[in-house]
């Protein structure tokens, strides 16, 4: 199955060790809806997780696989299945995730975190971030609660106060996760402004991560060789294209307050379609 995205691409899976021989494939939970917000039991934080000594030799600050270059692309464009040099290359890629435990290191550390009812529990969130088109303006609003509502403040229609309580409980609770998921990741693609989207948002919130491309962009679009609009008068519109920041990545990525000894990418040879 070619992983080369032209318009549609494979899926893959990925699964995550995290230290403290907690193994985190997917975690799901109850939250409250809006009209009973009122009533949600509030999260107490208790002093940090403590770890096992000689955790931070086992982990990598930050490793990630060579990505394909500009040209590559555009041989990739021509032909998806390669040969050689270049398919050995995308072979690596595909099996070999990034891992990231600077915010570890560094001495960041999950806080315990409790209700009455349910005693010690871990959050875990999923979230689809379209594409990355947003991300810096995510990572803003996930790492600072005034600058989420000064972008509130800046829409047409300032939020009711109920409203407005509700925004901030749900921005909360995404900001304090200690497990996302994050789909649709861009790094080094045109249209998202060649950002890194996982590092992006995982040191706006203070977390380790792991990336792993189920992707290569390819389309010409993405490449800056076809207009990606074109104005009525017939003036076409071309993506800024930094050739040197290229990488084509896309994919999913999984941001830990706990660190990441382990990150494993298993490609899935065949794809189930649900009728």
């Amino acid at each position: 199955m070619a992983a080369i995205q032209r318009r549609h691409s494979p899926t893959r899976v990925s699964t995550f060790l995290l230290a403290g021989s907690l193994l985190l494939t997917f975690s799901a939970g109850c939250t409250a809806s809006k009209k009973n917000a009122s009533l949600t039991t509030g999260v107490q934080r208790g002093a940090a997780i403590k770890f096992p000594t000689g955790v931070s030799s086992k982990l990598a600050r930050h490793e990630e696989p060579v990505f394909p270059s500009y040209e590559e692309a555009l041989v990739l464009m021509k032909n998806p299945e390669p040969q050689g040099r270049l398919k050995s290359k995308l072979d690596t890629l595909w099996r070999t995730p990034i891992i990231d435990n600077s915010a570890y290191l560094s001495g960041k550390r999950p806080l315990q975190a409790s209700t009455p009812t349910l005693g010690n529990f871990l959050r875990v969130a999923s979230w689809n971030i379209e594409k990355s088109l947003h991300i810096t303006s995510a990572a803003e609003a996930l790492g600072s609660q005034s600058s989420y509502e000064s972008m509130l403040r800046e829409q047409e229609r300032t939020p009711g106060k109920r409203t407005l309580a509700e925004l901030l409980r749900q921005r909360e609770r995404l900001a304090t996760a200690d497990v996302i998921f994050l789909q649709e990741m861009d790094i080094g693609v045109s249209r998202s402004g060649y950002v890194d989207a996982a590092r992006t948002l995982a040191k706006a919130l203070g977390m380790n991560y792991a990336y792993a491309v189920q992707a290569v962009e390819v389309d010409p679009v993405m490449l800056g060789l076809e207009p990606a609009a074109i104005d009525r008068d017939g003036t076409k519109h071309f993506l800024p294209i930094d050739k040197a920041r290229y990488k084509g990545g896309f994919g999913s990525a999984i941001l830990s307050r706990y660190p990441i000894v382990n990150a494993q990418v298993v490609p899935l040879k065949k794809s189930v379609r649900l009728v």
